[in-house]
């Protein structure tokens, strides 16, 4: 089963080919990223076809363009080294061993004072679990602070989202135990997010809202044994998944909201009160059954799965559980 890529939005060619070039490094039989996201979505990316438009992919482009600056910044002269590193091993590809061995002696004789072993950029790791070889790069790592750093490119909202952290939280700690794994002890780690619709205007009217374009998320380092057992629970659930299980997408999963029952006058637009539970509406109405003017009743609002609602998925389209949401979501509808 394979991605088709599409232009709906008919951006320019150099764009779409700039966006398209992916150097992304995936090694093994899973991610960092796909072990801690749903097998479900794993699965139907594997299974089915389904389309993805270059335009839902520029977020994505945005952050790659933020890590070259953030690396030519930090690297300097290594970026140089680096990039014939690169070269050299097209070059071995195509079987030109001997250009390949020339930039090789470029680097050493030219470059070599200005590669910096303290900092390490970019570099992607595999270990073994449960017969299974998982992958990840991360994006920099400080011998002599024992810092790990990772660059995230997101929008506000996202930081203010508390599944957001989470999920970084539990890359960088697999990212940890992945280095530690390598001998290279991790004392301190944190997200750099750069915030690509950040507004200033926004910040007189919201208190939760980032006050700074960029902001550091501290990442909570957990025990490595317990990130052990952790990382083998999502490795065992997703080979349920690649054995045909069918396991569905969780509420955190699809950052669904929570059901809503809202207590409300009849012929008014407006909800008195929003509750988390019929129970409860129905407890509010009773406590203030003197207070209210009126009839009123208790408005059922579904949660809605955010993320398959909003494009946030690229399979959403072909997902079995999200068109049996829409079509619950429809029946109800029908009733009102």
């Amino acid at each position: 089963m394979a991605v088709t890529f599409t232009n709906k939005h008919n951006l320019p060619e150099s764009f779409v080919n700039a966006i398209l070039t992916d150097e992304h490094v995936s090694l093994g039989d899973i991610s960092v990223t796909q072990l801690i996201d749903a097998p479900q979505i794993r699965m139907l990316k594997k299974t089915n076809d389904y389309e993805l438009d270059v335009m839902d992919m520029v977020t994505m482009a945005i952050g790659t363009g933020v890590h070259t600056v953030l690396e030519r910044g930090d690297l300097k002269g290594v970026f140089n080294s680096r990039v014939l590193q690169q070269a050299s091993g097209i070059l071995l590809e195509l079987g030109e061993e001997k250009g390949a061995a020339y930039l090789v002696k470029v680097i050493k004789d030219k470059l070599e004072q200005d590669i910096d072993d303290d900092v390490i950029v970019e570099k992607t790791l595999t270990m073994e679990i449960l017969g299974w070889t998982i992958s990840g790069t991360f994006d920099r790592y400080t011998r002599s602070l024992k810092k790990l750093e990772d660059y995230k490119t997101t929008g506000a909202s996202a930081v203010m989202f508390p599944e957001t952290k989470k999920s970084w939280d539990a890359q960088q700690n697999i990212y940890a135990v992945m280095l530690r794994a390598n001998d290279l002890e991790v004392e301190i780690a944190n997200i750099v997010a750069i915030l690509k619709d950040w507004s200033k205007m926004k910040i007189m009217t919201n208190k939760d809202y980032p006050r700074t374009p960029v902001i550091i998320h501290p990442i909570k380092l957990i025990d490595q044994d317990r990130m052990m057992k952790y990382i083998e629970s999502r490795v065992k659930l997703h080979q349920r998944a690649e054995a045909g299980e069918d396991i569905p997408c969780t509420p955190k999963d699809r950052w669904a909201k929570k059901d809503t029952y809202k207590v409300k006058k009849k012929g008014g637009k407006r909800s008195m009160r929003n509750c988390d539970s019929e129970l409860a509406a129905q407890a509010y109405i009773e406590k203030n059954k003197d207070k209210i003017q009126g009839e009123v009743y208790i408005e059922h609002v579904p949660a809605e799965s955010f993320r398959c609602k909003n494009g946030y998925c690229p399979v959403a389209d072909v997902c079995p559980q999200y068109k049996e949401e829409k079509e619950e979501a429809a029946r109800k509808s029908e009733k009102i």
